[in-house]
């Protein structure tokens, strides 16, 4: 049986569209934070990696967002990062 479409329709969610300028900006200021560690454009590629290997088990959002920024610090660290850093991660969060 062959279907014909006229229309295809995607629910986008506008939330996040509205949201992405906050998370893209809370990034840089994580990449900053680190920066002693590895260059910026390293640290956000090391967190965008966390984030791709925990949405199936986290999902997408704030809570997801900072558990992948703590633990890509731990890891860039080698286990090293400060508590006030870490600090600094859940306040950016």
């Amino acid at each position: 049986m062959k279907n014909n479409f006229d229309i295809i329709g995607f629910d986008a969610d506008d939330t996040l569209w509205i949201n992405q300028p906050n998370y893209d900006e809370i990034e840089d200021e994580y990449c900053k934070l680190l920066s002693s560690y590895l260059p910026t454009e390293e640290v956000s590629k090391e967190l965008y990696n966390t984030e791709m290997q925990n949405i199936s088990f986290y999902g997408y959002g704030a809570k997801s967002f900072t558990l992948s920024m703590i633990e890509t610090a731990i890891r860039i660290t080698n286990t090293e990062v400060s508590q006030a850093r870490i600090n600094g991660i859940i306040n950016l969060g």
